[in-house]
């Protein structure tokens, strides 16, 4: 059996291997800790960009300076926004640009020529993934002449995306024959007009282009 004094010397020896054991971990409980909230502050961080890049997003044709000032103070990308991470140009197309809230985005530093997660920039984006129809014909116009003033172009890989979506949807025909009537490229401006007939002469889509293939 052993003695009383071997007893105390065995449960001793436990307490100092105990507290060297907790000793040992601590380092590694403090990193655990500080890691969890470090990550839990990164999220709330996330959730808050997120809720305000909604914001703007929603604001479309409410779009004005007083935006660009509340953006700037939340920093905010205005040139990249959403999961898609498309540009503010894109999101206010859905009226005429106003030119006083663009020279002010000028102002602000924002990046005109900013691309999205699949590298177009807001004129290939409008032009991707615009849903206006020819009852916008106007706005569309307008705009996208605005865009090709800012010096925007579209690449041409952009473009044979954009002409194969033509095959599909008239309203994409229509958009490249204004973006060519625009920068005064007449025989793509014609061909992508006369695409936009092709279903019909006396469809809503060919009404507003009919006039580019007779020039």
């Amino acid at each position: 059996m052993e003695s009383e004094t071997q007893k105390k010397t065995n449960r001793l020896i436990e307490i100092l291997r105990e507290g060297k054991y907790r000793r040992d971990r601590a380092p590694l409980i403090i990193f655990i800790i500080l890691f969890m909230i470090s990550a839990l502050t990164y999220m709330k961080f996330q959730m808050r960009e997120k809720e305000n890049q909604k914001y703007f997003i929603s604001r479309g044709s409410y779009f004005d300076i007083k935006d660009i000032q509340k953006a700037k103070e939340l920093n905010i990308d205005l040139a990249q926004l959403g999961e898609q991470r498309n540009h503010i140009l894109y999101y206010i197309f859905t009226e005429l640009y106003d030119l006083e809230v663009l020279n002010q985005l000028q102002k602000s530093g924002i990046n005109f020529f900013a691309t999205n997660i699949k590298s177009y920039n807001a004129l290939e984006q409008v032009l991707m993934y615009s849903t206006l129809g020819p009852s916008s014909i106007n706005i569309i116009s307008k705009n996208i002449a605005t865009l090709v003033e800012l010096k925007l172009e579209i690449k041409e890989a952009t473009i044979r995306e954009l002409s194969k979506k033509c095959e599909q949807y008239a309203m994409s025909c229509v958009n490249m024959a204004i973006y060519f009537k625009i920068i005064k490229q007449e025989e793509h401006t014609k061909s992508y007009a006369k695409r936009a007939c092709y279903q019909s002469e006396k469809s809503k889509y060919c009404e507003v282009v009919k006039d580019y293939i007779k020039e």
